[in-house]
């Protein structure tokens, strides 16, 4: 069953879905998740069946371009925190300046929350903490009402399902 198959993207399924869900071929299928769950599969059982799936690291890497990757990788493993702002800069004039860009922080910030996960010799370097990335990332999309609650919601995601059976501690950004 395709539902099933799409399931196992884990709870960013509806985090992506919440994206589109004005559109109205979506609407029916919000209808349903929240309504007649069993509409979309007999086994699935609503949407806490989703959240309580955790979302691959492998499926959040594919989210973002690779090159993307990269310099995301590059400032949290060889930018010192407080040499950054050129950084920022650049990174902003390549890859944020278009107009619908607020789209694609929430992306960005669900990558550093769930993929990049620095090991204990760069938390203590002075290297740039994950939650000084994402707060200025945070800081770019405050003139949009709708990329900043798209944004502050993508910080907070992990936290609000977080289980410590399944999930790692690092994907809540955690300042020092």
């Amino acid at each position: 069953d395709n539902f099933m198959v799409c399931m196992a993207i884990g709870r960013d399924l509806l985090r992506l879905l919440l994206n589109v869900a004005k559109i109205p071929e979506f609407t029916e299928l919000w209808k349903d998740l929240l309504q007649q769950p069993e509409k979309l599969n007999c086994n699935f059982e609503g949407v806490l069946q989703i959240f309580n799936r955790r979302t691959s690291r492998r499926f959040m890497a594919g989210r973002i371009l690779p090159d993307i990757e990269t310099k995301l990788n590059f400032f949290l493993s060889k930018v010192k925190f407080g040499q950054h702002k050129k950084y920022q800069e650049w990174f902003q004039k390549k890859y944020l300046l278009s107009p619908e860009s607020f789209l694609h922080i929430s992306e960005l910030i669900r990558f550093i929350c769930s993929v990049i996960h620095p090991t204990n010799e760069v938390l203590g370097s002075e290297v740039m903490p994950r939650w000084a990335l994402v707060g200025w990332l945070l800081s770019l999309c405050q003139g949009n009402p709708e990329g900043f609650a798209a944004a502050k919601f993508a910080i907070f995601y992990d936290w609000l399902f977080y289980n410590p059976e399944v999930d790692n501690i690092m994907n809540i950004v955690q300042r020092r």
